[in-house]
């Protein structure tokens, strides 16, 4: 799980592979934060390769290989479809 203050997200390439779900919290210390659960795959394919992003320095460099930034209004509804139920609420300390 990553945390943020404003609308932004962080893919890292040491998760490829290791993990199948990605949770993202956005505004962790309002009373209604954003937070979407994706899978790997999907945010992989759908933003990153989508975008461009995994043909980045940033994406393909051997340290702390990745792609992250604002979620934009490009990118703002892709990132709704992977907002996170009230259930998931419970599950998350987000103090």
């Amino acid at each position: 799980m990553k945390a943020f203050t404003d609308d932004r997200y962080d893919v890292k390439r040491k998760y490829e592979g290791s993990v199948d779900l990605l949770v993202f919290v956005y505004r962790a210390r309002s009373a209604n934060p954003k937070i979407y659960a994706v899978e790997y795959a999907e945010i992989e394919e759908k933003v990153i390769k989508a975008n461009g992003y995994d043909k980045t320095e940033s994406w393909n460099r051997k340290d702390n290989a990745g792609w992250g930034s604002t979620i934009g209004p490009k990118m703002q509804a892709q990132f709704d479809e992977w907002t996170a139920t009230p259930g998931w609420l419970p599950l998350l300390r987000l103090d």
